[in-house]
């Protein structure tokens, strides 16, 4: 997968635990593949995790201070 292909799936991810309510007991599967997408988009982007983060809040309009 390319950059871009990468960085959606990781918002896609991220909007399905969100979606959860972030409940990591009952769903730690989706966690986890949010975990491992953003992991897959930093290291193909060249970005650390916390640039990663911050680009896939700010494109779901999740404002980061």
């Amino acid at each position: 997968m390319n950059t871009t292909e990468l960085f959606l799936q990781a918002v896609n991810a991220y909007k399905a635990w969100i979606n959860t309510g972030m409940d990591f007991q009952d769903f730690t599967d989706l966690y986890e593949a949010w975990d491992k997408a953003v992991i897959a988009y930093m290291t193909e982007a060249g970005v650390n995790r916390m640039v990663a983060i911050n680009q896939i809040r700010r494109a779901l309009g999740i404002v980061s201070i």
